[in-house]
């Protein structure tokens, strides 16, 4: 995804392509995007341009003769001035975007809907080893010439519900530094979600983030989208898809605050493939099934801004919704009927075994994170009286536990479990009191 965007073009509403106006659309990752419009302002009041627009679509051609539609969100900022030349006033119109599509028109809203997308994300391209997946390169050169052949993989596909195919795919990089007298071909893996039915972007991005939220919890590394295109029909050939970039302000950046794991990933795809699928599943019925559980957790992942306070008040909330909703099975508008401490003293015990293996500090686990958690929401504690370190190690404390917990709910079995973090090799060995 195009990080900074600084583009020139004439832009129109589509109910009225007659009349066009000079802009410039500008887009930054960490401000976000702009539209400036600069036109007559007769012509701009006909168009109903007002303080209160809000979620309309203006569309337009860049001068490379390229396609982009614009989801404007509302309206910045208006102002008008004399062109002294012409003898007209011309007014300025500042619009915020919520998306860009480039590569395509969208005459309503209700258009944006996709066929498919396609996602790159950073740091997964070594999830897959099996090279009958990722393919076959091969690369060889003369004083003349540079020859590269790639032999396609096969596509690695997983159901999802009654709706949704995600597949996995590789394709080839190839770059040529002339400088060093090197050739580099890369095999970099794309996700591509498919719909049974045209989806809105809303859909597609929700779903493109669960991936994402699956591959930020089994992965040492920090994951990101590097890329996202929808694919529509195309204008011209109805069996042909058209390729559109997507591009909008990420609320997830690229720090991100989690578990660390004993290895690059939790699990490579070749430890599950038997049950890839069914796998896949349950970790997309989560959001629905743990709540605001989930939430807290990827969001306390996803914020590296937050204080250690906030980080353990989420973790030790998120763990006592966890119980509330699947352990108590009570609906989120249903009271449930333990404490905290009993709560906390539950999971504790159900994953005693592991946990003890993982965590440290953990005398009087269940005890000290009551009190702490009960002072600080009550305000029974001062910044001063607040031990940082203790609380550093609880909170991680409490990262690992509900980790535990969402191996368990998406099929991992507690011998599954000790195998992926080497425990079935550690126990009876002396615990390490750090890793």
């Amino acid at each position: 995804m195009q990080e900074k965007i600084d583009y020139d073009g004439i832009w129109w509403l589509p109910k009225d392509e007659s009349i066009k106006f000079d802009g410039k659309i500008l887009f930054d990752q960490d401000k976000g995007g702009t539209l400036t419009l600069f036109g007559n302002i007769g012509d701009l009041a006909n168009n109903n341009f007002s303080h209160n627009i809000k979620d309309i679509i203006i569309v337009g051609e860049l001068f490379d003769d390229k396609k982009i539609t614009l989801w404007i969100d509302h309206m910045l900022h208006s102002s008008s001035v004399d062109d002294y030349k012409s003898g007209y006033s011309r007014s300025k119109f500042i619009f915020s975007i919520r998306y860009i599509f480039l590569g395509a028109h969208f005459n309503s809203l209700e258009d944006i809907k996709f066929e498919s997308v396609m996602v790159r994300y950073s740091n997964i391209d070594k999830w897959i080893h099996d090279h009958d997946i990722k393919g076959w390169d091969f690369l060889s050169k003369d004083d003349k010439e540079i020859f590269f052949e790639y032999k396609f993989g096969r596509s690695v596909v997983a159901k999802i519900g009654e709706d949704y195919l995600i597949q996995f795919k590789y394709l080839p990089n190839v770059s040529i530094k002339p400088q060093y007298d090197k050739t580099v071909v890369s095999l970099e893996n794309y996700i591509v979600i498919k719909s049974n039915n045209k989806k809105d972007i809303d859909t597609y991005i929700r779903l493109k983030q669960c991936v994402q939220d699956f591959f930020n919890f089994i992965s040492f590394e920090n994951i990101f989208m590097l890329s996202y295109d929808g694919y529509v029909i195309d204008d011209k050939n109805k069996y042909k898809l058209k390729r559109v970039e997507i591009i909008y302000k990420m609320n997830i950046l690229k720090n991100i605050n989690k578990t660390q794991v004993r290895k690059s990933f939790l699990f490579y795809y070749d430890d599950i493939k038997d049950k890839f699928e069914s796998i896949l599943n349950k970790w997309f019925e989560l959001p629905k099934k743990l709540g605001i559980a989930y939430d807290l957790y990827f969001g306390q992942m996803y914020n590296d801004q937050l204080y250690d306070v906030n980080r353990f008040l989420m973790l030790s909330e998120a763990l006592e919704v966890y119980h509330r909703m699947v352990i108590e099975g009570k609906k989120p508008d249903e009271k449930g009927n333990f404490i905290l401490r009993k709560r906390i003293q539950d999971i504790y015990d159900r994953y005693i075994d592991i946990f003890e293996f993982l965590s440290v500090k953990l005398d009087n686990f269940v005890d000290k994170i009551t009190k702490y958690r009960n002072k600080l929401t009550h305000g029974n504690i001062s910044t001063e009286q607040i031990d940082n370190e203790a609380l550093i190690w609880q909170y991680k404390n409490l990262q690992i536990l509900f980790q535990l917990c969402l191996l368990s709910e998406i099929g991992f079995s507690d011998d599954e479990i000790k195998k992926i973090f080497f425990i079935d090799k550690l126990q009876g060995k002396p615990k390490q009191e750090e890793f």
